[in-house]
């Protein structure tokens, strides 16, 4: 993708979920493997003040369960090899509305990402994030129980990978 089409994937996909009825700070699970709709996903919620809720692809389903109600995830967007373990857990996930599938063989009963994103408009949003907010909430390992979510911030991410961008120049001098 050009950054042009990147920039675009995510307005859409950003926009899509607020189509849905999705608000700022609203939690959104996204269990996947790495693919590229994953990058526009993850910079879309972001551009419009969605929360995502990084699920990680070598954890059991129970962890993910409770993970998404705990936090109250109202969305989860999961990759199309996941769909018979989502399947199995759905009816426990109590806060979310909403299933989105990334892959060609969604399931009747959840939403096909590209059809959301081709429905979703490519313009920018027009909001203003307090730099506190949460912008994404990570795992722990769960070294000590139970994985726990810990909140980054939009300022806290933008110091991350302002902070990435500065090693990476530096590494090929």
């Amino acid at each position: 993708l050009t950054f042009a089409q990147l920039h675009e994937a995510a307005n859409r996909a950003g926009s899509a979920l607020t189509a849905l009825g999705l608000s700022q700070g609203d939690r959104v699970g996204v269990l996947s493997y790495n693919r590229s709709e994953v990058v526009a996903l993850w910079l879309g919620l972001e551009r419009f003040n969605l929360v995502r809720v990084v699920l990680h692809s070598h954890f059991d389903m129970a962890t993910h369960v409770r993970t998404l109600n705990d936090v109250g995830s109202k969305a989860l967007v999961f990759d199309s090899r996941f769909t018979s373990a989502v399947d199995a857990n759905r009816k426990s996930m109590g806060t979310v509305k909403q299933f989105v599938c990334i892959g060609d063989s969604a399931p009747a009963w959840a939403l096909k990402y590209q059809d959301l994103v081709a429905k979703g408009r490519p313009d920018d949003p027009r909001l203003d994030v307090d730099e506190e907010a949460p912008c994404l909430l990570q795992l722990t390992s769960g070294t000590t129980g139970n994985p726990k979510p810990w909140t980054l911030t939009h300022r806290s991410w933008r110091a991350v990978i302002a902070t990435n961008l500065q090693q990476l120049d530096t590494i090929g001098e």
